[in-house]
């Protein structure tokens, strides 16, 4: 039966827009034979509706469908909204789809067949993944990142985040803004360096002074998310806390030996440039070499050989 006979029996006049919703959208009659095909099915599937019609709806190798079909299950109250699934397509690819699906009626109320409508979330359901997956390492940082979009709206943000503005969960913060936790002055000169952000595409990173209990000093990282066109569409804010680096005192200087780089300490003991540091941010070095150092050093290690005795 051809979509306009049944939307005629439904009561409905709306097959002149049929093909211009922007789901996929497709009828089948009892038997479940696919009786219409519109045309986000066709490029979503890669099914022609002169394909489509007429096979039956396992034509798409629905994983639920396989195993039972919801559409006509006396079980399932209708209509089903949302209902995740994975389809085969006409190359063989499997996609995920959301869809909604409901059954058609005749003026008796007869079931006469069933509407079903799909969207294809496989690349929002990858970057789910991909962002759970970097959720679980980030909520390891022990330094606070999240992700806004261009109005401020939190996106993501982890655990030391979350504790430093003193929430218990991650859903006290999801959709809000950063006005919500920021004076205004704040959340202004933070608007100004996120759309900065937004019109360069570049990375963006400055110096600020915390108001909260701490008072510490911060350097804020601002790095774009780009989609696949380059655009942007949302950014990662990390803030690193610098008070333990920074002199005590604003043009305070560092004094450090000409000769071998020691510096001298605030008790005026000269100390290696790694145990100073060490004592300032809690953490230890490692020691390598850069490519230039690398290239003297074979030069010298060469010399050494030629003068050596053999």
């Amino acid at each position: 039966m051809k979509l306009k006979k049944i939307l005629e029996k439904v009561g409905l006049d709306a097959a002149q827009i049929y093909d211009v919703v922007p789901s996929a959208v497709f009828t089948v009659d009892n038997q479940k034979y696919i009786t219409s095909w519109n045309k986000r099915a066709a490029e979503i599937t890669g099914y022609s509706p002169e394909e489509a019609v007429g096979q039956s709806c396992l034509l798409l190798g629905g994983e639920s469908c396989q195993l039972s079909c919801n559409l006509f299950s006396l079980d399932e109250p209708k209509p089903i909204r949302n209902l995740e699934c994975k389809i085969k397509t006409k190359n063989g690819s499997s996609k995920i789809v959301a869809k909604s699906l409901d059954v058609l009626r005749d003026e008796q109320g007869n079931i006469i067949g069933g509407v079903e409508s799909f969207e294809d979330i496989t690349e929002r359901k990858k970057a789910e993944e991909i962002m759970q997956k970097r959720a679980a390492i980030l909520d390891f940082i022990d330094q606070p990142i999240y992700v806004v979009n261009e109005n401020l709206v939190y996106l993501f943000g982890n655990n030391k985040l979350i504790s430093r503005l003193k929430l218990s969960s991650f859903d006290e913060i999801i959709g809000k803004t950063y006005s919500e936790f920021h004076t205004a002055e704040q959340t202004k000169d933070f608007a100004e360096r996120v759309a900065e952000v937004f019109r360069t595409g570049k990375t963006l990173r400055y110096e600020y002074e915390s108001q909260r209990g701490d008072k510490g000093e911060y350097q804020r990282t601002l790095s774009p998310n780009t989609n696949e066109t380059g655009k942007v569409v949302s950014i990662t804010i990390s803030s690193d806390d610098i008070s333990t680096i920074k002199p005590d005192k604003p043009g305070q200087l560092i004094t450090i030996c000409a000769y071998c780089k020691k510096i001298k300490n605030e008790k005026g003991h000269w100390q290696s440039i790694e145990a100073y540091f060490e004592d300032k941010i809690q953490s230890r070095f490692s020691h390598g070499m850069c490519p230039p150092c690398s290239v003297d050093a074979y030069k010298e290690l060469k010399l050494i050989k030629s003068i050596s005795p053999q």
